[in-house]
């Protein structure tokens, strides 16, 4: 990447994180902070979020059944 490249110019990356921030805001949208989580560990949160909000999702076992 070039240095001036939009991927890597902290001013655009504050730009994007602001907007996803109001839009968080704005929809109500729930966050997962998957910081130093395993996959399990997220999938799991995650599953108990869609469980609060009402939606039954079914879980296949580790054999994919």
């Amino acid at each position: 990447m070039r240095l001036n490249d939009e991927y890597i110019d902290r001013r655009q990356i504050a730009r994007e994180l602001r907007t996803v921030n109001e839009h968080i805001r704005k929809y109500g949208w729930r966050t997962v902070d998957v910081s130093y989580k395993a996959i399990e560990e997220i999938a799991r949160e995650i599953l108990q979020l869609l469980k609060e909000s009402g939606i039954d999702v079914k879980v296949r076992d580790q054999a994919g059944q």
